[in-house]
């Protein structure tokens, strides 16, 4: 990355120990200087491309947590669908696995 010009310290340090992350090394820094967003190792990410996929997914893995679950969405909407998460928050909650959900937008019209 550059800042005014030349290239950051940032830049000149970085060293990847995973010789196939060195293509991303531009958007590492990118995000490092710009949100000061730290890289992290050992996560799993997965795509989805199907929605009733990936909430099936998302309720497999809230079954799953122990200690606790954060959400964060834009529009959550009053539907099957949430309705379905909602049950699994209520019974993690109930658990006693801390639950968060963020949300910008309530829906409750559909």
């Amino acid at each position: 990355m550059q800042s005014g010009g030349r290239r950051t310290i940032y830049y000149k340090r970085l060293r990847m120990a995973n010789p196939e992350m060195s293509r991303f090394k531009d958007l590492i820094l990118y995000n490092l200087e710009a949100g000061e967003a730290v890289l992290t190792d050992n996560n799993d990410i997965r795509v989805y491309t199907d929605g009733k996929e990936k909430f099936r997914a998302l309720i497999e893995e809230m079954k799953q947590a122990k200690r606790y679950i954060h959400m964060q969405y834009y529009i959550i909407r009053n539907d099957e669908l949430w309705q379905e998460v909602e049950k699994v928050l209520i019974q993690k909650a109930r658990e006693g696995v801390a639950v968060r959900v963020l949300l910008t937008v309530w829906d409750a019209e559909r």
